[in-house]
């Protein structure tokens, strides 16, 4: 006769809470040894939400806990998503092209631009930071399909990641290509 041991557990649950683990709006449920910790991977998504992490209660407002963060549970826990209204817009300091390539010799002044962050709907200004670059004039903020000047009004329907547009003044660039140096006649001995 062998004795048979099994390991004692705790469930723990992960809900959506409206949102989605990929295609499914199930909750996802995990078994953990006891005493042993729960590490924090599943991100659900959710149209027009952002994620802000996981909390005991479906109505919570601010998370427990982050991705990437763990707990030790003390018994079965179903912890629930929660979600913000918040959209973002990062702006993309791209440098001007030539002939489709990117010359890494322009400098781009300021070399960044703060993202914005508000609740999803909501209209906002752009930065009216002009930003600049010898031998370009900057045109204003790309969403991929529109172009919008500084100071413009935007309405947020979802986080985006703006391009600066670069229109090449009426000047001739030539790149030079470097001299390879003096040749040296050969020494003999």
């Amino acid at each position: 006769m062998y004795a048979h041991w099994t390991q004692n557990t705790r469930t723990i649950t992960l809900n959506p809470n409206g949102g989605k683990f990929g295609s499914s709006t199930s909750s996802k449920t995990y078994q953990v040894a006891v005493g042993a910790s729960f590490k924090f991977q599943e991100e659900p998504t959710y149209t027009n939400k952002v994620f802000r992490g996981w909390a005991r209660s479906a109505e919570a407002t601010a998370a427990v806990y982050t991705t990437g963060q763990t707990y030790t549970p003390s018994a079965a826990d179903t912890w629930y998503a929660v979600w913000g209204d918040e959209s973002e817009i990062t702006f993309n300091i791209n440098k001007p092209l030539i002939n489709g390539t990117t010359n890494q010799y322009f400098a781009v002044s300021p070399t960044t631009v703060a993202a914005i962050t508000k609740q999803y709907g909501q209209a906002i200004n752009l930065p009216l930071t002009t930003l600049t670059c010898t031998g370009f004039t900057f045109k204003g903020w790309s969403n991929g399909s529109s172009t919008f000047a500084p100071g413009a009004t935007y309405n947020l329907e979802g986080s985006v990641a703006m391009q600066a547009q670069w229109e090449a003044n009426n000047c001739r660039y030539v790149e030079i290509a470097p001299s390879p140096g003096p040749t040296l006649p050969e020494q003999t001995q």
